[in-house]
This record gives structure tokens, C-alpha cells and sequence, in this order.
């Protein structure tokens, strides 16, 4: 793995230990857009373009939209048969396989 990957994957880990503790009125918000960001930089640099089958998109974009971001729309991939994909990124923090 390179030395690059290894370092975002730690900052990942460090991310998310901070996740598993609430402030007392039980909202994780900047902690949550924190790691967010930090995802979505891992994900479309070293993701994205490269997975199996994405040769099948025509375009994978990255939502600026605020609203779109507040209905949990983080990317979007467009087919290239004409569908359409919404991906939520902060999901991923919760239940990662």
C-alpha cells in the first residue's frame, strides 16, 4: 500500500474513534462533515475512476449543491445507459463492511 494511502487510512481511523463519542447534546455535526470531507478526498482520488466497472460511467461528480448535500447526495454517477446514481458518503463511516 502506498505510504500516501497508509497515512489517509490512519487519519480515517483517528476520524472515526472521535465518532464513537457525543458532545452532551448528542450531536456529532462537525465531527460527521469533518470526516465527510476527509472521505470524500480518499475516495475520489483513489476510487472513483479506477474501480472495477467504472469504465460503465460517463460521469462521476462530486455535489457542490448545498441542498443536495442536506438530502445526503455527496456523489453522483451517471451511466452511461442512462441511469442515474446518488451516493451517500457519510453512510460509508457508519456501516463499512
Amino acid at each position: 500500500m502506498p505510504r500516501e494511502v497508509t497515512a489517509l487510512f490512519y487519519r480515517f481511523r483517528k476520524y472515526l474513534s472521535r465518532l464513537r463519542y457525543r458532545k452532551k447534546d448528542g450531536s456529532r455535526r462537525a465531527e460527521d462533515m469533518s470526516a465527510e470531507t476527509e472521505l470524500g478526498r480518499f475516495l475520489d482520488r483513489y476510487l472513483y475512476d479506477r474501480f472495477p466497472g467504472a469504465e460503465a460511467f460517463s460521469a462521476i461528480e462530486r455535489v457542490r449543491d448545498r441542498e443536495q448535500q442536506l438530502a445526503g447526495v455527496d456523489v453522483i454517477f451517471r451511466g452511461k445507459d442512462g441511469r442515474t446514481f446518488r451516493v451517500d458518503e457519510k453512510a460509508q463511516l457508519y456501516y463499512i463492511n
